[in-house]
């Protein structure tokens, strides 16, 4: 099956739906022959420029267009001869014709369109310049010119490199480091029209995804860069590994035909994804329940577990929430506290938390929440435990008491006990996961199983956070308007973006999909 590829020339990727659009807004398109109404216009829709097709009969589609209408044919071009003429209608203003055609050879082929009008005018497509190759995930680096078709001869004195290498493409990767920049040295351009990086981005199964990009000259005589956005390039070939990039210069002449190549280079492609990982993870925390103030414990000890082999992650994060004692989250809704748990010598990952550290909103009591995160190599999340939960009581201590009874009765450092107190009665939270004795001793029994003196009060209406990539969603919720572009929910409108005149530096420009200009020194859309 062919794949529809968007190209990206001199940083910007045009695609055949965008080109067809062109043409039917009459714009003027290819180099075509001026006629006198200036009008007639041809144009290629497949294959496209930069296809790998298989050596197998293959359509080639073409379109044709005159204000008023007029084109009576449509003629198909392989390497400057006549394939076949295709009647049109001429009383439609935009019309298109087919033709199969069967390559007899690999290599590379020129595919071009002529649009025939009833006055014998004619009008040129731009030239499709595509690759046959007998191995259906290979290309052309590597044929030979043969037959009618020719793939230039190496010249070891043109000499071209990339960065950064390696490059990467992923969820989680520096957007600057998706951005490939290519510079070539060409000692002698004769005969060149054009010069072009052709080459594949190769995944680990050898699946290739051609691309070809036009060069401009550099700053120095002979020197020859151009620019790559992997993410307009990527395919989704590298399915969470790493990959290569396979590229070399080619110089094409009047014929559209590389009569000069240089020799294949390879660029390393990073894949900086959140793959899941498949495995357990389990954590848990002791003891519980812990005790804020100045009585003991309130220390936990968590420890986290996880059958994911080490090779495949780089450390385990623990993640935790202080909740009050009216469920409330205390700090920033959404946003967890993180610390990387310490690994032990028996596998497992241990992480110390005092929960006098927590903030003063915790003073009297609550809950901590938490959870272990396995994070890879990229500082990427890619596996979860479930969550778990601890309760947090208040000390409660307030006079000196001996350290025979209850927990407020433990000693207060520092002072004498003067006298011995009787335990004192029991409170809601003894009847904890006892619904019976809580409703008995004149409580509420809450849903997370915790018996309190007070009710329990509504759940907070869902933050606006909750519907995201959920537009019906958030239009809904009555309190979140904004749909923002990067298919979030939030409660302010989205800040339009920044002018790309406001980047000073090359690589903020680019790294925000403007246009660099090298002589100006000037960031433009």
């Amino acid at each position: 099956m062919i794949k529809m590829h968007s190209f990206t020339f001199g940083g910007r990727g045009l695609t055949l739906w965008m080109l067809l659009a062109l043409i039917m807004a009459s714009c003027t398109l290819g180099d075509a022959t001026v006629v006198s109404s200036g009008s007639l216009r041809a144009l290629i829709d497949q294959p496209a420029d930069g296809y790998t097709l298989p050596l197998a009969p293959y359509t080639i589609v073409a379109h044709a267009r005159q204000d008023g209408g007029g084109v009576t044919a449509i003629n198909f071009m392989v390497n400057d001869t006549l394939l076949g003429s295709v009647p049109t209608n001429a009383g439609e203003e935009l019309t298109s014709a087919s033709l199969e055609w069967n390559p007899s050879v690999q290599g590379w082929y020129r595919i071009q369109a002529v649009a025939v009008n009833n006055a014998g005018q004619q009008a040129l497509s731009e030239v499709s310049l595509i690759c046959i190759s007998k191995d259906p995930n290979g290309d052309c680096s590597e044929v030979a010119g043969t037959g009618e078709t020719t793939s230039g001869a190496v010249d070891s004195s043109i000499t071209v490199g990339a960065a950064p290498d390696p490059a990467s493409i992923g969820d989680s990767c520096n957007p600057a480091d998706r951005i490939v920049t290519f510079e070539a040295f060409i000692p002698d351009t004769t005969g060149a029209i054009e010069i072009y990086i052709e080459g594949n981005l190769v995944g680990a199964s050898g699946e290739r995804f051609p691309f070809i990009i036009l060069l401009s000259p550099g700053a120095t005589v002979g020197s020859y860069i151009g620019t790559l956005d992997l993410e307009t390039l990527y395919d989704g070939i590298l399915a969470g590994v790493d990959g290569t990039l396979e590229y070399r210069v080619g110089l094409l002449d009047k014929n559209k035909e590389f009569f000069k190549v240089s020799k294949s280079q390879t660029l390393a492609v990073h894949f900086c994804g959140a793959t899941p990982l498949e495995g357990m993870v389990k954590v848990g925390g002791v003891p519980s329940p812990v005790y804020i103030g100045k009585c003991t414990p309130s220390t936990i000890d968590f420890e986290a577990g996880t059958d994911i082999d080490p090779a495949m992650f780089d450390h385990v994060d623990f993640a935790y929430v202080w909740f009050d004692v009216t469920d409330r989250w205390i700090g920033t809704v959404g946003e967890e506290n993180r610390a990387e748990m310490t690994p032990s010598a028996d596998g497992g990952h241990w992480y110390r938390l005092d929960v006098n550290t927590a903030p003063a909103a915790m003073s009297g009591g609550g809950s901590i929440k938490f959870r272990a995160i396995v994070v890879n190599t990229d500082a990427a999340d890619v596996a979860y435990s479930e969550v778990g939960a601890i309760q947090i009581l208040p000390c409660g201590a307030t006079v000196p008491v001996t350290a025979t009874s209850t927990i407020y009765q433990q000693p207060v450092p520092g002072v004498t006990p003067s006298k011995t107190l009787p335990p004192p009665p029991p409170s809601c939270s003894t009847y904890n996961y006892n619904y019976d004795g809580c409703k008995a001793a004149g409580c509420y029994y809450w849903s997370d199983n915790t018996c309190r003196d007070n009710e329990e009060p509504p759940p907070p209406p869902p933050s606006c956070s909750t519907y995201n990539y959920n537009p019906d969603g958030c239009k809904n919720a009555g309190y979140c308007y904004y749909w923002w572009s990067d298919n979030s929910c939030r409660e302010d409108p989205e800040p339009p973006p920044p002018d790309c005149s406001s980047y000073k530096t090359q690589e903020d420009c680019q790294a925000a999909k403007c246009t660099w200009d090298e002589k100006l020194g000037a960031c433009s859309p």
